[in-house]
């Protein structure tokens, strides 16, 4: 996607099961957390269902940033999106496209 101008993924470890990433709107610094139960190689974008990250994430004129941040069981990545978005009280937050705080393990 020509709109994603910034990708920072750690290497992944030899076997996992999921991960954790976040897309940053660079020119607004609103950000999107996220979870996937997959490969970080896999044709899997994101899960949200915010019509304004929509609308951004499919505008090739966006700037956005794609990070992994993490790697591990699907549990620990429940765990620790919970706990980002929790935090911050994402669902709450201007600074969030998430609708929600995700789901404690």
């Amino acid at each position: 996607m020509k709109n994603i101008i910034e990708r920072a993924i750690a290497s992944p470890p030899s076997n996992y099961e999921a991960y954790l990433y976040r897309y940053t709107n660079l020119i607004d610094l609103k950000v999107y957390v996220g979870i996937h139960k997959g490969s970080v190689d896999d044709s899997y974008k994101h899960s949200a269902t915010c019509k304004e990250f929509a609308e951004v994430f499919n505008n090739n004129d966006s700037q956005l940033k794609f990070e992994v941040l993490q790697y591990g069981s699907y549990l620990e990545m429940r765990t620790a999106e919970h706990s980002i978005l929790s935090k911050d009280d994402a669902r709450n937050s201007d600074m969030y496209y998430n609708k929600t705080n995700g789901a404690a393990a």
